[in-house]
């Protein structure tokens, strides 16, 4: 249960990015490509590099959901 005057977000662990990969777009990825993306990125159709974003919090890495979503959509451009 969240704390009072606390937000619920839609915060992921990179290593749980590849289930919500298959289950919103049908596409089967490792977390270490998911890893390779926050730190590489991946060229988009356009040619450009894109990274996926995330945030540092206790020594794990986290992203978020519409994160994901606009990481996917950039890749599209």
């Amino acid at each position: 249960m969240p704390r009072p005057g606390r937000q619920v977000t839609d915060r992921l662990i990179i290593s749980d990015v590849p289930a919500y990969l298959q289950s919103t777009h049908g596409v089967s990825m490792k977390k270490w490509t998911i890893h390779r993306w926050t730190i590489h990125g991946r060229r988009s159709y356009s040619n450009r590099v894109v990274k996926l974003r995330y945030e540092r919090i206790l020594g794990k890495k986290f992203t978020r959901k519409s994160w994901v979503n606009e990481f996917v959509k950039a890749l599209e451009e």
